[in-house]
């Protein structure tokens, strides 16, 4: 009786080590994964996210002629952090680019980082503004533009992103011949994009010229 007790404990013992070798081989694939941080990753990544804001990834390749090999756009960037200690190493992340939604004239993208073994999304600060106008009509010339305060994006309007100088620019048109507009400069710092210029012309009146203008 005790041989077969010592057998019966001994063979759950071996079933529990083999459950156990089974798990950590589990948990070390998803972590191999994880680092790797796949172009698949990161469109399920983006599909959960955004999933309220932008179309369906799969929803979207007919848009483009490479389909899958254009959209996402991937970028590799790496930076020496601002609070930097001698023999740190340069910080690496990779950045993606997915196409949300668009309209007769604007597109809207939607950025992703992929980062210490996971992903986030990238958000953007730009002013709040309000337009003073002559008149109650939209297109009478701009008396003012104030800014109100400032709000975080998640989405930016017809976006391109610099990899040389590390920068995304957007340009929303307000109607399609873009003589009234607002737009943004953003660049990559420790991590995540810092606005450096921002602009607005409300003026519709054929002419590019912002009645605000702001450098950071």
């Amino acid at each position: 009786m005790a041989k077969a007790k010592r057998d019966q404990v001994n063979a759950v013992r071996l079933t529990l080590g083999v459950l156990a070798g089974i798990a950590g081989s589990m948990v070390a694939t998803q972590v191999a994964v994880a680092q790797e941080g796949t172009t698949e990753e990161a469109v399920a990544y983006f599909d959960s996210a955004f999933k309220d804001r932008c179309r369906p990834y799969s929803e979207t390749l007919f848009l483009f002629d490479g389909g899958a090999d254009e959209m996402p756009a991937r970028f590799e960037v790496s930076w020496m952090p601002s609070f930097e200690l001698p023999g740190d190493e340069p910080e690496t992340a990779t950045i993606y680019q997915f196409f949300c939604d668009a309209g007769a004239y604007n597109v809207q993208s939607a950025f992703i980082k992929f980062m210490d073994e996971h992903f986030d999304p990238l958000a953007f600060a730009r002013p709040a503004i309000s337009i003073e106008n002559e008149t109650e009509d939209y297109d009478s010339p701009v008396k003012a533009i104030t800014v109100t305060g400032y709000e975080s994006a998640l989405t930016l309007t017809n976006a391109k992103f610099d990899e040389e100088s590390q920068t995304v620019t957007a340009r929303a048109y307000w109607r399609g011949i873009g003589d009234a507009y607002d737009e943004g400069r953003w660049v990559f710092r420790d991590g995540g994009f810092v606005l450096e210029h921002f602009e607005a012309d409300a003026d519709y009146d054929g002419e590019i010229d912002p009645q605000l203008s702001l450098d950071y």
